[in-house]
């Protein structure tokens, strides 16, 4: 008879032979029960914010690179007509139509705008399908709207949702947050702020 010794011990092939087999058909019986369990689907609440922080993400992305190819200026800060005028308090609605533009269409180094490329347009468009994602946690027409705040001036302050569009863009800061005020099941706010 042929014996195998494991840490001192002499096991007969008998019984490594046994223990092989016992090996295999646990590792087969957990294969198959990983494949026994069924799906669970995520909570609806869950998918939501899953769904809100990939949406946040691609607009960020889209941000950030509008800023560092046009010269560490923010989507939305200069007209997208002329790239020179700087928007200010007070023009809040045409920066938020800048921002727009300037992240779904073609852009120039300083911020102009064009729907088509060309020899001078060569830049974007950051978001390619040409509308902002939606927040899903906004039921309405704004959904996919941004906010433009010209007054926070701190980078890692942002101020209490309001809710009336999609997306809050501060402008001074380059800190895109989502603007629903939306209340979880646990009493808390969305955390992607």
């Amino acid at each position: 008879m042929t014996s195998i010794t494991h840490s001192g011990h002499e096991l007969g092939s008998f019984s490594a032979n046994v223990l092989v087999r016992l090996l295999v058909a646990f590792a087969f019986l957990g294969v198959v029960a990983v494949m026994a369990v069924p799906y669970l689907p995520l909570h609806p609440e869950q998918t939501r914010l899953e769904d809100l922080g990939a949406r946040l993400s691609v607009l960020r992305n889209a941000a950030d690179s509008y800023y560092h190819q046009h010269n560490y200026r923010y989507p939305g800060e200069y007209n997208a007509s002329n790239g020179r005028d700087r928007f200010h308090q007070g023009q809040e609605q045409e920066a938020a139509a800048a921002f727009i533009a300037q992240l779904t269409q073609y852009s120039d180094a300083t911020g102009r705008t064009s729907p088509v490329k060309t020899k001078d347009f060569t830049l974007g468009p950051y978001i390619p399908d040409g509308t902002l994602p939606e927040n899903p946690f906004i039921h309405g027409g704004d959904a996919s709207a941004v906010e433009i705040d010209f007054t926070l001036t701190r980078p890692d302050a942002i101020y209490p949702a309001d809710g009336r569009t999609g997306w809050r863009y501060y402008l001074q800061t380059g800190r895109l947050a989502a603007n629903d005020n939306t209340l979880l099941e646990d009493g808390s706010q969305t955390s992607y702020r």
